[in-house]
């Protein structure tokens, strides 16, 4: 389903309780995403079931990586971390579980490494253990950006990475592609309203009954309208539809 097709939906159960109500497209995406992200955040299954599926991922296959000071994140120190890489630009708002950014995985461009989500204290404290796994690398979120520290003693540092999440605006995630320099040709023309609906197949229902009962009850405390073409001059006060 067609997020333009979500929409004429939920406009036409709003008629249905209120010929006059006009629900801009706008609020009715984001009001049904907010639900949508309310259900996987509050539930484990929601969120396993999400992992399972094959659809509704977004991918960006180049997402450009640059060198920042060790410094610019106070929570690591520069004896333990060889170089610190964050991305050029912002990474798009995803949905959210119990356990983080629902990602179904951050690698380099080629597959070749794979990156597990940190927070920078434990990363510090996972450099600081006597035995670790040298082959696992990380990554954590702040500020929307994405961060890879490259610990001391570490050769291998990602110029760009590509990674593969539920957004909650799908569209911008072809946009960034667009935006590093992997090899693609410009920003290309995007209309959101032909993109798919970015909620989990076994939450659609769900979202637009819960959706649906909320414009219930805010249309409850507001008087329907008998003539809701009817004009607004004084001298006639008949509806439009039936004046000709």
């Amino acid at each position: 389903m067609t997020i333009k097709q979500f929409i004429s939906n939920i406009q036409n159960d709003a008629n249905s309780l209120n010929p006059d109500a006009f629900l801009s497209p706008k609020w009715i995406y984001y009001k049904a995403m907010t639900i949508a992200n309310d259900f996987v955040a509050k539930s484990n299954t929601a969120t396993k079931g999400l992992y399972k599926l094959q659809e509704g991922w977004s991918s960006v296959e180049c997402l450009d990586m640059e060198e920042v000071p060790i410094t610019s994140c106070g929570e690591i120190d520069t004896y333990i971390c060889e170089k610190l890489m964050k991305s050029k630009f912002p990474i798009p708002s995803t949905f959210t579980s119990r356990f983080g950014n629902v990602i179904k995985y951050v690698s380099s461009n080629n597959f070749g490494n794979f990156y597990d989500p940190t927070t920078p204290r434990t990363w510090k404290a996972i450099q600081k253990r006597e035995f670790k796994d040298r082959t696992k690398r990380y990554y954590w979120f702040s500020d929307n950006y994405l961060y890879i520290p490259i610990p001391k003693g570490e050769t291998i540092t990602p110029e760009s990475i590509r990674f593969e999440a539920w957004l909650i605006e799908p569209w911008k995630g072809k946009i960034l592609s667009a935006e590093s320099k992997c090899g693609c040709d410009g920003i290309p023309c995007i209309n959101p309203l032909e993109e798919e609906m970015p909620i989990p197949a076994q939450l659609v229902n769900d979202v637009s009954l819960e959706l649906y009962k909320q414009l219930q009850a805010m249309y409850l405390r507001i008087p329907k309208d008998d003539y809701p073409n009817i004009s607004q001059e004084k001298t006639n006060d008949q509806d439009i539809q039936t004046t000709r």
